[in-house]
């Protein structure tokens, strides 16, 4: 059965990108438009977007929405020949150095950019005339989506599937600018967006979605506990019969050592010496002191809690003591960055942390990301 289908994201590869969500949203709609499903994608048309490499077309669509003073117009380029993907330029929003805040921080008016993306694209689809049968909504950015979709008679056939990448960004904010989002009063209660007493976007899209996903088997039985719920399991738990875990997937194209240009030497299961050079490398880059035999962990990740760098820290001693070798590749809490800053400088034989993205442009773009002081230069 060919579905219309509207993938929603606040950042998609190449566009846009400060993490794994990127990833997904770049390499699941083509992989869709493969299987026979007509699979458009929209988002923020930022500042970045425009050195992605891609071909971009100004379209005649004015998208004014009430209650917000500036209009938006949408862009037209493609993630493939059959993937187009629609940007929704608004200057005052989307038109700055970083995608969701200044470093250390959240942008003042987070609610209204991202309520303002979750309505527009609704009209976006409408002035496009492109009624989708469902609506693929990513993390928080998304989450008044399938809210909106519930008091708009022109999606009455529309279904919302909502994905959990990260439960721990949840889009929570005050009560006191619902007025911004055009939710009715009602709609702050318990059963709604309400979450102890804050706007929560990422509720709205675990309550009114009609089908939830999230990245793996595993993580859709993580997040139903208190652990690691994160104040949501108790939603998560009675919605258990419409959470589906789905292991995300790699794309070969991309991550293969066989054929990877960025790497020094490329290597496979049949010639796994080779990879002494890509370990070679990797000294010489950050001048590390080691002998042959020193394993070298490596760690690429967000810097934050729930990724589970306090385990690293406790284990701080114990490493001190192994023959070992770590590096860090990342951004993330000031907390963390600044423990292994410190601990790079105690120990620059052994530990070195690079705080930053590294995709090397051509492959890829990346917003502007803060560069430590210290940081290695990759």
């Amino acid at each position: 059965m060919k579905l219309k289908i509207l993938f929603v994201s606040a950042e998609v590869h190449p566009f846009a990108k400060t993490g794994g969500l990127a990833d997904v949203s770049g390499a699941l709609p083509p992989a869709l438009y493969k299987l026979g499903h007509d699979i458009r994608v929209i988002m923020p048309k930022y500042s970045c977007t425009s050195k992605a490499g891609k071909r971009m077309q100004a379209l005649k669509v004015d998208l004014e929405l009430p209650g917000f003073s500036q209009k938006g117009t949408l862009f037209q380029s493609e993630l493939t020949d059959s993937v187009p993907v629609y940007l929704i330029e608004h200057d005052g929003y989307y038109n700055r150095e970083h995608i969701y805040g200044e470093p250390g921080s959240d942008y003042p008016d987070s609610l209204e950019r991202f309520a303002y993306f979750c309505r527009v694209i609704l009209e976006a689809a409408k002035k496009l005339d492109f009624k989708p049968d469902i609506i693929h909504c990513n993390d928080w950015h998304t989450g008044l989506i399938p809210v909106y979709l519930k008091t708009d008679p022109w999606f009455s056939q529309t279904k919302t599937l909502f994905s959990i990448h990260n439960l721990g960004y949840q889009g929570n904010f005050p009560y006191s600018q619902l007025v911004t989002t055009g939710l009715d009063e009602s709609l702050f209660r318990e059963e709604g967006i309400e979450f102890y007493g804050q706007i929560s976007f990422l509720k709205g899209g675990l309550i009114f979605a009609d089908i939830l996903t999230t990245v793996s088997p595993a993580y859709s039985k993580e997040i139903q506990t208190p652990e690691l719920g994160f104040g949501m399991e108790g939603i998560l738990q009675k919605r258990s019969n419409q959470l589906h875990g789905i292991l995300n997937g790699v794309d070969y194209t991309v991550w293969n050592p066989e054929t990877d240009p960025l790497i020094p030497t490329n290597y496979g299961p049949q010639s796994l010496s080779q990879k002494k050079q890509c370990r070679e490398d990797l000294v010489k880059m950050f001048s590390l002191r080691l002998n042959k035999r020193t394993p070298i962990l490596c760690m690429i990740t967000r810097l934050s809690e729930q990724k589970g760098i306090d385990l690293i820290l406790q284990a701080r001693d114990a490493l001190d003591e192994e023959d070992v070798a770590l590096l860090i590749l990342g951004t993330g809490e000031t907390r963390y960055e600044s423990f292994f800053l410190q601990w790079s400088q105690d120990r620059p034989d052994r530990i070195a942390t690079a705080l930053r993205f590294d995709e090397p442009p051509g492959t890829s773009y990346s917003c502007r990301q803060r560069q430590a002081p210290h940081a290695f230069q990759l």
